[in-house]
């Protein structure tokens, strides 16, 4: 959770921004995150070790990350692992896809990085993971957590959405068309929806994950 935590030192414009699109100088500031984490982190009594994972999170398997250019296992196994979850997790809920992509879909895009980027085996171990949690894994990913502005005509609530009076606004399942959508933006104008928004994606059933990960 604390990974990133170095990103308030980031200019919220370089965040906002894709990282393609920025200079050389953007650039540079935004890997100082790392660097920044670990500081903060260091400053909590026996955390020193994970102050190392905070700042090695973005080398590479392959030995062109940052800060170090550590490669292999030179790299703190917890760094590895905090790589390859992070990856999926903005592979799997990253603003573009929205609710487009699904978890197969997500986890291919890190498969498509191992022995590169990530370790095999631990890439390997998140295929697991999501195998052996199937049941579990296809309820959470099956849904995806919103703000008010991203939402769009079709996307169907996977939870009832309340007010801040805990009044019900709507219930689970409701489909939203035009008319409910000016609804919530003007519920939400004068006073914020004290609930966060949860809409199923768009995908259908899925087989397990598959192929396995090889080096």
């Amino acid at each position: 959770m604390l990974h990133d935590i170095g990103k308030i030192g980031v200019p919220p414009p370089i965040l906002k921004r894709e990282i393609d699109s920025l200079t050389n100088q953007e650039r540079s500031l935004l890997r100082q995150h790392v660097t920044h984490g670990e500081s903060i982190i260091q400053m909590v009594p026996n955390c020193e070790e994970a102050a190392r994972f905070v700042r090695h999170h973005r080398e590479r398997w392959n030995g062109t990350g940052y800060p170090d250019q550590l490669s292999a296992i030179q790299i703190p196994l917890g760094a590895r692992i905090i790589a390859v979850a992070d990856y999926y997790d903005k592979m799997l809920n990253g603003r573009t896809d929205l609710c487009q992509i699904t978890p197969q879909a997500a986890f291919a895009h890190v498969a498509e990085k191992a022995g590169s980027w990530f370790d095999v085996d631990v890439v390997s171990a998140l295929e697991r993971l999501l195998n052996d949690a199937q049941e579990t894994h296809a309820h959470w990913a099956n849904e995806i957590e919103i703000s008010p502005k991203d939402l769009q005509v079709g996307m169907k609530l996977a939870e009832d959405l309340f007010n801040n009076q805990g009044l019900l606004l709507l219930p689970a399942e409701s489909v939203l068309d035009a008319n409910l959508l000016q609804r919530l933006s003007e519920i939400y104008r004068d006073e914020p929806i004290a609930t966060a928004i949860h809409v199923y994606r768009n995908r259908q059933d899925e087989a397990p994950l598959s192929p396995t990960v090889s080096a």
